[in-house]
């Protein structure tokens, strides 16, 4: 979940933008686990301190990956939509 979703029950399309890249990127790995290892009560401290998940693999073009960062910007305001999404996916 996003951060403000974590932390105030937070749910808004912004919030939508920082799940549909966790989904991007575990369609990418094959079904890994995000945040492997982590315990669930260790993810929010992570995130707040700036980690987020890594490259999920050679075959994932930068560019795409730079989307999936911008998507999990820890400022909801700062993230793209889904209109701007659709749009540099395509």
């Amino acid at each position: 979940m996003a951060p403000e979703s974590i932390n105030f029950r937070r749910f808004t399309h912004l919030s939508d933008v920082w799940m549909f890249a966790v989904c991007m990127w575990e369609i990418l790995t094959m079904g890994k686990k995000p945040f492997q290892g982590v315990a669930n009560t260790d993810v929010i401290d992570q995130i707040e301190n700036g980690v987020r998940l890594p490259l999920p693999g050679a075959y994932c073009p930068k560019r795409l990956f730079d989307l999936f960062q911008e998507c999990w910007s820890y400022e909801p305001t700062n993230r793209p939509n889904f209109i701007q999404i659709q749009s540099r996916l395509k």
